[in-house]
């Protein structure tokens, strides 16, 4: 599937727009989930898919694939999208919304995400992770929250979080290749 849509993206890059409409048909699905999640509104996450996808068609010159997988890059645009959107819109009240509204239906929100991954890859690798990397890396990349927001959620200074959420995704990145 990432020879397929990096050749898509490629042919994007050069304005082929039935290629962009494949491109659209294959990946909206997961990329709207992310915008559902993170902005947990319908037609906010449209917005935000609807954005994410003019950037993919204006900078699909600047995906290189020895940096990722095209999927990752775009769900990389459409997170910064819905986040962006997530923060014009009262950030403050949003983000403890949003905390409380874990607090009180999860018992753990790093519990319920590493029983939700199927792939076991996946979750052999988040498990080899400390248990601040976990909670730092899925409150900033599955619930969206900035690194202000997860040092406050965490109560830990803002540059012990950075190097929590860099060293956990490096980590990440040398398990699963």
């Amino acid at each position: 599937m990432d020879t397929d849509l990096t050749d898509l993206i490629a042919r994007v890059a050069m304005r082929d727009q039935a290629a962009f409409q494949r491109l659209y048909t294959q990946t909206s699905g997961r990329l709207f989930s992310i915008c559902r999640q993170i902005l947990r509104d319908h037609h906010l996450a449209e917005e935000a898919l609807q954005e994410a996808f003019i950037q993919v068609w204006h900078h699909a010159s600047e995906y290189h694939c020895e940096r990722g997988s095209p999927l990752t890059w775009m769900s990389a645009i459409t997170r910064y999208r819905a986040l962006n959107i997530l923060r014009s819109r009262n950030p403050r009240e949003q983000i403890t919304d949003t905390a409380e509204a874990e607090e009180e239906t999860a018992t753990d929100p790093l519990d319920h995400f590493i029983n939700g991954i199927h792939d076991r890859k996946v979750h052999y690798c988040f498990e080899a992770l400390s248990q601040e990397q976990r909670q730092s890396v899925l409150l900033a990349f599955y619930h969206g929250y900035s690194h202000h927001e997860v040092a406050a959620r965490l109560q830990s200074p803002l540059g012990t979080v950075k190097s929590w959420i860099r060293r956990g995704l490096s980590s990440l990145r040398r398990c699963l290749s």
